[in-house]
């Protein structure tokens, strides 16, 4: 990919992944801590990611992540286990998977004429921690063969969005695996996908879920663990326990949406899902033809959306404006229009749009750039003090609301204690005006009459005075705004 394309703002926040969709749907039966480090291989491989969508954008073919010369040797990545969530404790587990991914057959899905078919390639040439001296290195040490990883990284088919920490996250393992493979079609609500592939996409298709089983077997005959004869003895009773569709919905989707479900609801995870399968000419058992699984967003993918949306449009606000004037800096107006409140920032595209354009039409300045910025800036300087009036008069409001609820709990209190009907009506009637924090002075409403009567000693003394303290503080100051008849 050429060094020259131009740096464009990312549009997510980094606990977000770009993926290409090739790379999500490889197939395999992996576990948690191997998904921790195909996830991980994606995070060093960002940049690269985020560069070739750039490219799409900007000449409408997708290229390569590799370029031909880093194509002559395998590539090599190094990965902090930290980054993964892994901690030196569980150092022996982690290189334990290393070994065991070697050894997983995996697939890359590739389009076909009329359906996309699962390409069964390796991957990896190496996936290990080195020792040196009875010590771990603490790095993870990942070598892809030049042969296929342009396969597996491959960005015609497009690029998906999810979050990056999921594996780390999910306790059942194959949760992060179908979160990643419908996360590319959460916008469009819902995905039908083929039985069978989605199977051999989980690895738990017969001819994979086969041959992973006879490779373990060799692991242990090799270790001495097991004979050869039970070997080919465990071979011929061996039965696939996904075979059918009632065993892949207990076992794998319902824990999976279950666990979704639940992290939804706690905000970890931007969406879950619900599924049907689909069976062809009317039948309603046996295994499926076709899985349809419906999108569930949850907030976070709500807000996910909302912000998108927004950094999309600030995104076109600067190349429209670097359009409109090329001596204006898109770095300069991007870091402009970020500085206006969020709430804000349409009006202020409105106002660059219109207004400004036209006051820039008019005056014909010699430096266009210039002009623009200096009303761009008295604009962003008159809302941000119009946006304290407003929080003060917000504030206002909320300490008047706040006064008023104090008086009412206060009238309360002082009605538990009367008994007379004439005299409960004259605090009916008592009605809050206002109260002053700094002061501490109270404002009610009255009448001249019932003025008279709330001035006596024991009202004073023993209904207002005490009640007054107790809601608005020592020091509170009880004043009348008294009118001849009902206000």
């Amino acid at each position: 990919m050429a060094e020259e394309n131009k740096k464009t703002t990312d549009l997510i926040p980094k606990e977000w992944l770009y993926n290409p969709v090739v790379y999500s749907q490889i197939s395999g039966d992996f576990s948690l801590m191997q998904q921790r480090v195909l996830v991980g291989i994606l995070e060093r491989l960002q940049e690269r990611i985020k560069k070739g969508i750039s490219y799409q954008k900007q000449l409408r073919i997708w290229p390569s992540l590799f370029e031909d010369e880093e194509l002559n040797d395998n590539i090599v990545l190094e990965i902090d286990p930290r980054s993964l969530g892994v901690i030196p404790a569980n150092y022996e587990y982690l290189q334990d998977a290393l070994k065991a991914l070697m050894k997983i057959q995996i697939g890359f899905p590739k389009k076909g004429k009329t359906k996309t078919r699962y390409v069964v390639a390796p991957l990896f040439a190496r996936a290990e921690m080195p020792y040196y001296k009875d010590r771990k290195s603490g790095k993870i040490r990942i070598v892809m063969l030049k042969e296929n990883v342009q396969d597996f990284f491959n960005l015609s088919m497009g690029y998906t969005i999810h979050l990056a920490k999921v594996a780390q996250l999910c306790q059942k393992k194959r949760t992060p695996r179908i979160y990643i493979f419908l996360s590319h079609c959460k916008d469009q609500g819902q995905k039908e996908v083929d039985y069978d592939d989605f199977c051999k996409f989980l690895g738990i298709d017969e001819d994979t879920a086969r041959l992973d089983m006879i490779t373990r077997l060799d692991e242990q005959v090799k270790k001495n663990e097991i004979t050869k004869k039970e070997r080919t003895e465990r071979i011929e009773k061996w039965e696939n326990p996904y075979r059918k569709f009632s065993k892949v919905k207990s076992l794998i989707l319902e824990p999976s949406r279950k666990e979704l479900d639940d992290f939804v609801r706690l905000g970890e995870i931007d969406f879950t899902f619900t599924y049907e399968p689909i069976y062809d000419q009317g039948r309603a058992r046996g295994n499926p033809s076709k899985i349809l699984f419906s999108i569930v967003k949850g907030d976070l993918a709500i807000d996910f959306d909302k912000e998108k949306k927004r950094r999309e449009s600030n995104r076109y606000f600067v190349e429209k404006m670097v359009a409109w004037c090329p001596d204006m800096k898109a770095d300069d107006i991007r870091f402009m229009v970020e500085d206006v409140a969020i709430d804000d920032q349409e009006d202020f595209k409105a106002f660059c749009y219109g207004e400004l354009r036209n006051k820039v039409e008019h005056k014909q300045p010699d430096d266009v750039a210039n002009y623009a910025t200096a009303l761009m800036e008295e604009w962003m300087k008159n809302r941000r003090i119009a946006n304290g009036r407003k929080s003060e008069s917000l504030f206002a409001e909320q300490e008047r609301e706040e006064s008023r609820q104090r008086w009412e709990k206060c009238r309360e209190d002082i009605l538990a204690k009367v008994v007379k009907e004439e005299n409960r009506r004259i605090f009916h009637n008592l009605t809050f005006e206002s109260f002053d924090f700094d002061t501490k002075n109270l404002v009610l409403r009255t009448t001249m009459d019932d003025f008279r009567w709330l001035e006596q000693d024991e009202v004073v003394k023993d209904l207002l005075r005490p009640n007054i303290i107790k809601h608005f503080g020592k020091g509170a100051n009880l004043q009348y705004r008294v009118f001849p008849k009902s206000p």
